[in-house]
């Protein structure tokens, strides 16, 4: 029959902080077959591939670069007819997918794993002094899985636009006058939860 990975779950969602097992079922592989575990990531420069596990041995172990003697998050279970790649405490950046390959061969399966986050804002603008007749741009992002969506309102009052919310990132003020002082709340929600953070305008 030869060497063969049999098909998985194709998708996988999780909640930030659980455990999963991405678990790769094979067959026909002798102790001269190496196998591996590959992350493919969509990045700003295209996508990259990074080995996770090899053989016998993982090439990455999931412990924070910035944080010396952080624990290990991944582990290796091998078996005959298992290679089971285990996550502990996902986090948002082991979201991606992952693929199962007998090296040498056609024989590979993907996976796609999704960890789902609360919002961060990691992005606002910074309190600041408007002055009059001028046009300024509020700006606000977030990460998150799903994607947050944004929402600006003000504290107290309409926005400038006769609007109570305005939906999106930038929120744009045109014709500041001292009737548009005051504070701006940015919202960022999605399934997981929201959060919120505040610009304060101030004027003559």
């Amino acid at each position: 029959i030869g060497q063969r990975v049999e098909p998985f779950d194709n998708n996988i969602t999780i909640s930030n902080g659980n455990d999963v097992d991405l678990e790769c079922v094979i067959s026909g592989v002798s102790d001269n077959h190496f196998i591996s575990w590959t992350k493919l990531t969509d990045t700003p420069n295209g996508p990259r591939s990074d080995v996770i596990a090899f053989g016998d041995a993982l090439a990455f172990d999931g412990s924070d670069p910035d944080v010396p003697n952080s624990p290990a998050r991944y582990r290796l279970i091998k078996t005959s007819t298992r290679y089971t790649l285990e996550i502990d405490n996902a986090k948002m950046e082991d979201e991606g997918k992952f693929e199962c390959w007998i090296v040498g061969t056609d024989q590979k399966q993907a996976v796609w794993l999704t960890v789902k986050t609360s919002p961060e804002i990691d992005f606002i603008t910074d309190d600041f002094f408007a002055h009059e007749n001028k046009t300024y741009e509020l700006r606000c992002t977030a990460i998150g899985s799903p994607k947050p969506s944004i929402v600006w309102s003000r504290q107290g009052d309409m926005l400038p636009s006769g609007e109570y919310l305005s939906h999106g990132s930038i929120l744009e003020l045109v014709n500041m006058s001292s009737s548009h002082r005051g504070i701006y709340q940015c919202a960022a929600n999605n399934t997981e939860g929201s959060v919120q953070e505040t610009v304060e305008i101030t004027m003559d």
